[in-house]
């Protein structure tokens, strides 16, 4: 059996072809939608800005501590370690005597070479209830091999020297 539309004959479809186009059709929409959850949850940890890596502020928080009171500043090899779990995005460090508040700059190191950051965060320096200093950072650290790190903090204005202390992630 033959149409007419505009001017153009074809044969009319079968019922069957019919069902194969809405088929097909559906089958693209569900791939559509299935790249775009994808998208959604991978994308946060594909992004990295020049080594440095940037953190989705939409996750709950999983806090890892760091207590560093009564150490030697700029000394870690003889501290006993401190462990982090890799699912933490939210690290607090209680740092030694004499540290100051405001802006500081973090960066983890592998333990076992002398070698360039492995991770770089910001964070910010407040006053604990108790007293103590804590300085606060998000973080994603679920892309580093578990073993044993340095992290080095210092304030902001780069001026002052790394203090750091050793952690193991586990």
């Amino acid at each position: 059996m033959l149409h007419a539309i505009q001017g153009i004959s074809r044969p009319a479809k079968t019922a069957g072809a019919a069902k194969k186009d809405l088929a097909v059709g559906d089958c693209g929409a569900a791939a559509a939608i299935l790249l775009i959850v994808l998208a959604i949850q991978f994308w946060p940890k594909l992004i990295k800005q020049e080594g440095v890596q940037v953190i989705a502020n939409n996750l709950p928080p999983i806090v890892g501590v760091l207590d560093f009171r009564g150490t030697l500043s700029q000394r870690a090899s003889e501290e006993p370690h401190r462990v982090l779990a890799p699912s933490i995005n939210e690290l607090q460090i209680i740092l030694p005597d004499g540290s100051q508040t405001g802006d500081y700059i973090l960066e983890i190191i592998q333990a076992d070479r002398v070698s360039n950051p492995v991770a770089k965060y910001s964070g910010k320096v407040f006053p604990q209830a108790n007293g103590v200093l804590a300085l606060k950072a998000k973080v994603d650290i679920s892309m580093l091999k578990k073993g044993p790190y340095v992290l080095r903090w210092r304030p902001n204005t780069g001026l002052q020297p790394w203090e750091q202390g050793d952690f193991l992630i586990e």
